[in-house]
């Protein structure tokens, strides 16, 4: 495909495993292709669209969709931009492709990343129609507008179709100005529907399991509880004699950042044979690592410098309160399993995945396989839940290696069990707080050592620091603190680890919310007063550019809103604890709402949320993830824990990790500022802010602090 046309730079939004290198979207209108050229050190990030005879806009989604509505949103976004109605447009997934950019969906970036590219990409395609109908009526397309699909001349009648005008902008040079619609103030008045809802709800979207191929067979794979180990052993002669049961094959581990473990491949004409063989496979694995939490504690005092600023000079040894506060190890926990499906011939393997990052997937089945990843081709189905465990492509690779070693196509199921024991997980931490306070009682000293496995081991596994990104909350801590200490260990963790819907966010909010809550109660102080007299407003900038989308203003705006919120909808026996974070150019801050029975039974009302995410695309998408980002968060905070025993995870299934019911899903009333700044993102934004709330909340209406994730039953839902 050529790509014609200015090169239009977009500022670097660093994400939390690399920075992004995004490209300008490219929109291809039937025969009309407005490509945008890139410059060299950028990838390309694509949106194609495609206008039919019948006026029908189709756009080819390039990020994957697992609930958050990313093929609504983009699709509204070229709607309003290329000026068409939104009954016209249709979707259609993209798959594995290098000229569509950056595939991978994680880290709340794809509206941050993708709204201004496919802005200036629709905005090229109007300009090109604009400029044929000015040809046809012999004017200047300055002096035409759009509307609802069709170019417009202002003071008359004529009209004339998009699909009328294709073929001469096709025939035209490229427009050298971009021409999108331009943005009403406000948010948008009208919501359209989730544009595949009706196919999710009716059963005709295509998730994972519903692909079925000619001839597919079934594998179950027994895997070895933990990376380091391997076969030592297979008896498979009660595997075998199940009635259709083709092979037992034995597979390696893969190396990073595929990560497959060692396993043993059951692989049968239905998923039944294949689950009910797998049971009766014995494997016997060399010896398991050994591993306590202990170690943690010992890391925390061994934790090496991250960052400090200020001196001591003008502080005084007052009021020190230390504080440790752990988080277990938890799981993703999405309703759909990992599983993907594999066909291969020819020399060519052929993949239908419910992947986060598609080309990550093509990239790793060509390396297993040895071959180029133009030989492998990757379609994307719909997601049943992710929350980051499907940005890893172990499950791709195992179903590529099996199709290579049988006569039919393959589909890999991981059971229920398997994921809970075998995959990957959110670490522990712990954290120990040192914080002295002036006789206001403002920190004048903040003391901070944290250990937890470093998630950047996914991609190095010989890493023995975190990445920046991981440290966050650190590196830009938000607080005016006349001395501050910030020390980390990575430790290594005999599992496989990997981000979880905001990744240490989840560890370092919580201890850094708390410890503010803690100060307040504390000293007597109002918590909101303290932290906006807190909030340091001129950052120092010269930390890694990671840090830089921390604008304190930010948690000024929300803060100030929720404590409006509060004292607007205050109830009598009503009390309330917060917390708020910023997370990539977006703020939050969340009040957990309790009461105390005659019993000292805490009973969890609600919650408030109020956040800031620049322009909004769609207020209702925006107000679902939220709500959902606080029940996830809400789950865990109570709920969420791994075990881990010599034979894996001691948690084998939702009996023994519990997740939040509909009975237990508290009111989330969503507030929602209206912003004239560019998009971010929402996806994992009021996770990390749940748990501080409700410690802090629990605190300010009983005086008992809880520092230990989970929680556990201390409340009444």
């Amino acid at each position: 495909m050529s790509h014609d046309g200015d090169s239009i730079a977009l500022p670097p939004h660093p994400d939390r495993r690399r920075f992004l290198k995004a490209g300008v979207a490219v929109a291809a209108l039937a025969s009309l292709r407005v490509g945008l050229a890139l410059p060299r050190a950028a990838r390309r990030l694509g949106a194609f669209v495609e206008i039919g005879a019948d006026g029908s806009v189709s756009l080819t989604i390039h990020r994957s969709e697992m609930g958050q509505g990313v093929r609504t949103s983009l699709a509204l976004v070229l709607a309003q931009a290329l000026d068409v109605p939104w009954s016209s447009v249709r979707v259609v997934q993209g798959d594995a492709d290098a000229q569509l950019g950056d595939q991978n969906t994680e880290g709340s970036y794809t509206i941050r990343s993708c709204h201004a590219p496919l802005r200036q990409a629709a905005g090229k395609a109007r300009a090109a129609l604009m400029e044929a109908a000015a040809q046809r009526w012999g004017t200047k397309a300055a002096t035409l507008d759009t509307d609802a699909g069709a170019v417009v001349r202002p003071g008359t009648r004529h009209r004339i179709p998009y699909a009328d005008l294709v073929a001469v902008a096709a025939a035209r040079p490229l427009p050298q100005k971009e021409m999108p619609k331009p943005l009403s103030p406000g948010m948008p008045a009208t919501l359209p529907r989730r544009i595949d809802g009706d196919d999710i709800v009716r059963g005709k979207a295509r998730f994972g399991i519903d692909i079925q191929l000619p001839e597919q067979r079934f594998a179950v794979l027994v895997r070895a509880p933990f990376p380091a180990q391997r076969i030592v052993r297979i008896d498979d002669a009660r595997a075998r004699a199940v009635s259709g049961v083709e092979a037992v094959l034995p597979l390696e581990a893969q190396a990073a950042p595929a990560n497959s473990l060692a396993s043993v491949a059951v692989i049968a004409r239905t998923t039944w044979a294949a689950i009910k063989a797998a049971r009766l496979l014995t494997v016997q694995w060399s010896q398991a690592p050994t591993w306590s939490e202990a170690m943690l504690e010992e890391a925390t005092a061994q934790a090496l410098p991250v960052q400090e600023s200020g001196s001591d000079a003008g502080t005084s040894d007052g009021d020190t309160l230390s504080l440790t506060y752990t988080t277990a190890m938890t799981a993703h926990a999405p309703l759909e399993p990992p599983m993907a499906t594999a066909r291969y011939a020819e020399g060519r393997c052929e993949i239908w995945a419910p992947t986060q990052n598609p080309q990550l997937a093509q990239k790793l089945v060509a390396r297993a396989l040895g071959m180029e990843p133009a030989k492998v081709t990757v379609h994307v189905t719909l997601l049943g839940g992710s929350f980051g465990r499907k940005a890893q492509q172990d499950f791709v690779v195992e179903a590529a290696l099996l199709a290579r070693q049988v006569a039919w196509p393959v589909q890999v199921l991981w059971r229920r069990e398997d994921e809970f024991s075998r995959g990957y997980f959110r670490p522990a931490s712990r954290q120990q707080l040192a914080i002295t306070l002036d006789a206001e009682g403002r920190p004048q000293r903040w003391d901070h050592r944290v250990a937890f496995a470093s998630v950047a081991t996914v991609e190095d596994p010989a890493a023995t620091r975190h990445a920046d990104w991981e440290l966050e909350e650190l590196r830009a801590f938000p607080y005016r603190v006349a001395r501050q200490r910030f020390h980390a260990a990575a430790v290594k963790a005999p599992v496989r680890v990997a981000w979880q819907r905001s990744v240490a966010s989840w560890h370092l909010v919580f201890a850094i919310q708390s410890a503010i809550g803690e100060i307040a109660l504390r000293r007597g102080l109002d918590p909101i007063a303290l932290q906006l007299a807190l909030i340091d407003h001129q950052p120092d900038h010269s930390g890694p550019p990671s840090t830089r989308d921390h604008d304190r203003a930010g948690l000024d705006r929300v803060l100030r809103r929720l404590r409006d919120e509060l004292a607007r909808t205050h109830a009598e026996g009503v009390i309330a604890g917060h917390a708020c974070a910023a997370m990539r150019g977006s703020f939050v801050a969340l009040a957990a709402r309790v009461t105390v029975a005659g019993n000292d039974t805490v009973r969890l009302v609600g919650f408030d949320a109020v956040v800031d995410c620049g322009r909004v695309i769609h207020a209702d998408l925006l107000r679902q993830q939220i709500e959902g980002g606080v029940l996830y968060g809400l789950s865990d905070a109570l709920y969420g824990r791994i075990a881990l025993t010599p034979d894996g995870a001691e948690q084998s299934n939702f009996h023994q990790y519990r997740l939040l019911r509909m009975a237990e899903a508290v009111p989330v009333r969503v507030h929602i500022l209206a912003s004239s700044a560019p998009p971010t993102g929402a996806g994992e934004l009021a996770t990390p802010v749940v748990a501080p709330a409700l410690a802090n909340a629990i605190a300010a209406a009983t005086g008992r602090r809880h520092r230990d994730l989970p929680l556990g039953n201390v409340l009444a839902l």
